[in-house]
C-alpha cells in the first residue's frame, strides 16, 4: 500500500489537507484508489514504520504533526502535536518523530508511544539557526532552513540546512538532541537532502539552488560525529548550458541509493529528470544516464521493489495554469541504470509518496 499526501503550497484556502491510500497492483506497476484520511494542512512528508504513520503539516503561520496507528488495513488518526516553524521533513528514530522546520531553524523531536500517541509535552527543540550571512549569496537564505532529518546510524542524524549551506550533525538520545558540528558545504548551493553510504563512509549532499551534489568521505568521531573531507565539490545535475535556479520549487529535490548500491539517483525540478550515476569506489559519481520524471516538478521519488515511484507536484501558479493538470506519481522500472517508465497515476496535489504497508 501506498500513501500520497495532498498539499497545495501556494494556496492558502486549498482542499490539499489530506492523505490518500494507494492499493498495489500488478506486482506495484499499477495504482488503485482505496480510501482518503484526514491530513494536517499542506502535507509535506510521510513516515511509517511499525505500525505508525506520522506527517507533517508545513504552513507558513505554523505547522503540525499528524500520527496515525495501522490496524485492520486501515489508519486510525491518533493524534495532533502543534509544531511552529513549517516542519517539512520528518523522521521516525527511537521512538520519536524527528522534524525539521524550514522557518523555524530548529530540530524538534517529539517521542509517541506504540499506538502513535505524540507526546507533546515531552517535545524536545534544538535551534541550529545562526546570524544571517553577509554577503547573502541568494534571497533564499537570508537565514537558516533545516531541510530533512537524515539517520546516518542509530543516535546519528544528518540536517541539512538550505540557508546556511551546511550540514548540521546532531546527536538523538531518546527525544533528547545535541549540535555535534556541522559540515560546511557549497557557497550558495543550498543543502536538501542528502544520502549516506556507511560501507565506504561517504556523504552525498544534494544540492537545491545550484542543482549539484557535494561528495565527503567521513570518519566516525566521538566529538564531532563525523569529520570529513571533501572529495568533490559540485558535480552538476543539469546539462550543459542550463543555469541552476534559486526560484522556489524549482532546483534539485531528491537523492538516494538504488537497491544494489551501484547508482545513486537524484531529481532536479529544473528540467524535470532524474539523473543516475554509477558510484565509483573512491566515491566519487560518474554520470550514466538521464530520463524524464514523468511529470513536471518532481519533488520526491524512492525506491520500492526495484521500482521507482516519482511525485510530481505541481505548485498553485496563475502563470501556468496549463499545468495544473499534471500532478502525478510516476511508476519506473530500474534495470542497469536505466529508467523506463511502466505507468503513471493522476493524483492532484501529489507532494509526497511513502509506501505504508
Amino acid at each position: 500500500m501506498l500513501v500520497t499526501g495532498r498539499s497545495d503550497y501556494l494556496n492558502s484556502d486549498s482542499e490539499a489537507s489530506s492523505l490518500l491510500l494507494w492499493e498495489t497492483i500488478e506486482g506495484g506497476r499499477k495504482l488503485e484508489p482505496v480510501s482518503e484520511v484526514d491530513g494536517p494542512k499542506n502535507p509535506s512528508w510521510v513516515e511509517f514504520a511499525d505500525n505508525v504513520m506520522v506527517c507533517t503539516g508545513e504552513t507558513d503561520a505554523g505547522g503540525c504533526i499528524f500520527s496515525y496507528h495501522l490496524k485492520d488495513g486501515k489508519f486510525i488518526k491518533k493524534s495532533t502535536c502543534p509544531v511552529p516553524g513549517a516542519p517539512c521533513h520528518i523522521l521516525l528514530s527511537q521512538q520519536c518523530a524527528v522534524v525539521a522546520t524550514y522557518l523555524g531553524g530548529n530540530v524538534t523531536a517529539v517521542p509517541f508511544d506504540s499506538e502513535g500517541n505524540l507526546k507533546q509535552e515531552d517535545m524536545f527543540v534544538l535551534d541550529v539557526s545562526e546570524p544571517v550571512r553577509t554577503p547573502q549569496i541568494s534571497f533564499r537564505q537570508e537565514k537558516s532552513h533545516p531541510h530533512e532529518v537524515h539517520l546516518i546510524r542509530e543516535g546519528l542524524l544528518a540536517v541539512p540546512d538550505l540557508g546556511l549551506d551546511c550540514v548540521h550533525i546532531i546527536k538523538q538520545t531518546g527525544p533528547k538532541l545535541t549540535l555535534m558540528s556541522k559540515v560546511v558545504c557549497q557557497p550558495g548551493g543550498g543543502p536538501r537532502h542528502v544520502e549516506v553510504c556507511l560501507s565506504n563512509k561517504v556523504l552525498y549532499v544534494l544540492n537545491e539552488l545550484l542543482s549539484t551534489i557535494s561528495v565527503f568521505s567521513f570518519e566516525f568521531d566521538d566529538e564531532e560525529g563525523i569529520k570529513t573531507t571533501e572529495i568533490e565539490t559540485a558535480v552538476q545535475l543539469l546539462p550543459e548550458g542550463v543555469p541552476g535556479t534559486d526560484a522556489h520549487h524549482r532546483g534539485a529535490s531528491e537523492i538516494c541509493f538504488s537497491p544494489c548500491g551501484k547508482y545513486l539517483l537524484a531529481a532536479t525540478r529544473t528540467t524535470n529528470e532524474i539523473v543516475v550515476f554509477v558510484v565509483g569506489s573512491d566515491g566519487k559519481l560518474n554520470p550514466f544516464s538521464r530520463s524524464f520524471s514523468g511529470g513536471t516538478t518532481p519533488r520526491h521519488f524512492f525506491f520500492h521493489n526495484n521500482l521507482v515511484y516519482a511525485s510530481c507536484h505541481i505548485v498553485s501558479d496563475t502563470l501556468h495554469p496549463e499545468k495544473q493538470d499534471t500532478d502525478k506519481v510516476a511508476i519506473f522500472e530500474f534495470e542497469n541504470g536505466v529508467l523506463k517508465q511502466l505507468a503513471s497515476c493522476s493524483c492532484k496535489f501529489a507532494s509526497c509518496t511513502a509506501v505504508v504497508a
